[in-house]
């Protein structure tokens, strides 16, 4: 990124990136790259945007930004932020705000997602939402993580906030899409999620990340890692 700033920075509007990459992997960025890309994009008057439509509100009320401590330039929202209803929020600094780009779109300001997002961002600004949400999240992946050690298994397990990370064929998180495409084994999680959703827990097909939302309890979560261990133990 350095190198390809140094010599074309001029024609490089911008660097956007999800600063967990959850939509290709799951992956999780490398101690103080995120540091880097900030540094980066300053020194060479680059606008830097974080997509922070999965790890928005879900990692932290702030987000991923929050949680890693990088503020970008800019930042999309969406998914969480209304609990289901229809809205997406383009967020950023005030004079890249008010540069005079006009957004229009039919559901613009729609007064429903605008209510339900106020609730949500309610109800999450209460604290013990996220203390329950690690403390659910590291019960899921350090009983997976016990299970995994327990028959052997090469598999990646970690959560942060409500998001939990699951690589199959892996004893660590992927350093970027090209190492998860050579060496995670996705044929073994799908054959994973096939298997659990037989014993009645659902988890999501191709990616192997797990979202817990406020309604999920510690009996939830003991209930997840018997059917893991029965699949595992089974295999």
């Amino acid at each position: 990124m350095e190198d390809t700033l140094k010599k074309h920075s001029l024609e490089v509007a911008a660097i956007i990136t999800e600063p967990i990459m959850l939509d290709s992997g799951p992956i999780l960025p490398k101690e103080g790259y995120l540091e880097g890309m900030r540094d980066l994009a300053t020194k060479y008057k680059v606008v830097l945007i974080f997509d922070e439509v999965i790890t928005g509100f879900r990692v932290a009320l702030g987000g991923a930004q929050e949680f890693y401590h990088v503020t970008p330039d800019m930042a999309v929202f969406a998914k969480a932020i209304a609990s289901g209803y229809p809205l997406s929020a383009v967020a950023g600094k005030k004079e890249i705000m008010e540069a005079g780009v006009h957004s229009s779109g039919t559901f613009n300001g729609n007064p429903i997602s605008v209510a339900a997002s106020l609730a949500t961002l309610e109800a999450l600004a209460d604290q013990e939402v996220y203390i329950q949400f690690d403390r659910l999240g590291n019960m899921l992946s350090d009983g997976i993580k016990s299970i995994i050690e327990k028959y052997k298994k090469k598999v990646f397990s970690k959560s942060i906030g409500s998001i939990g990370i699951l690589v199959f064929g892996m004893s660590e998180s992927p350093e970027d899409f090209r190492d998860f495409i050579e060496k995670a084994d996705v044929k073994a999680y799908v054959d994973f999620v096939r298997k659990a959703k037989e014993y009645g827990v659902r988890f999501t097909s191709k990616r192997g990340r797990i979202y817990l939302s406020t309604q999920h309890t510690e009996e939830d979560i003991q209930n997840t890692l018997k059917v893991v261990e029965q699949i595992f133990s089974e295999a």
